[in-house]
């Protein structure tokens, strides 16, 4: 993802403190301070900022260094890693507003339950008729080991937190807390 000049100076505006702490053990720290100082930089964070310049493609170290960084990126985690998650399940299937209003349509009511929407007329629907699929089934199929899934529960807090979180109508992606 090369950026034009434009797009540049516009993300640059955006560069800011975030607030990651990834959790080492001492070893790691160890070599990751060795690598710091070895690449000539004087703080850990300048070595991982030049990482993750080369993986995403921004500010990369050349066109070899985001190649190798990609490549690692795929065979480390490509099919795996959070491909459990409902996080990754929902952003793999590019879901949007919509998808998770609808689904948030089901939280509260159970399939069965008759849905009536203009008392005057016969005809009755179950929620079930209306809202035929089961999100929750389908995101389990879909993980590799069901053991490893997200509890429903966690899937709701999840999903009414990215309703909650929208920008214009969007899921915002780049700003989810992760708690």
């Amino acid at each position: 993802m090369i950026l034009d000049r434009e797009q540049r100076t516009a993300d640059l505006a955006t560069k800011a403190d975030r607030d990651i702490s990834p959790k080492l053990t001492d070893e790691q720290y160890h070599a990751l301070l060795h690598y710091t100082f070895k690449a000539g930089f004087k703080r850990p964070e300048q070595l991982l900022e030049a990482f993750v310049g080369d993986l995403s493609g921004w500010h990369r170290n050349g066109s070899d260094e985001e190649e190798l960084a990609g490549e690692w990126f795929s065979r480390a985690y490509s099919g795996m890693g959070g491909s459990d998650s409902f996080l990754y399940y929902l952003y793999d299937h590019e879901a949007d507003i919509n998808e998770l209003e609808h689904i948030a349509v089901t939280f509260d009511h159970d399939p069965e339950e008759v849905y009536d929407e203009d008392p005057e007329e016969d005809y009755r629907e179950t929620y079930g008729d209306i809202y035929p699929y089961n999100w929750y089934e389908d995101y389990l199929m879909d993980v590799r080991d069901e053991i490893d899934a997200d509890p429903r529960e966690t899937c709701v807090k999840l999903i009414r937190y990215l309703l909650e979180n929208q920008v214009d109508g969007c899921i915002d992606w780049g700003h989810i807390d992760f708690q």
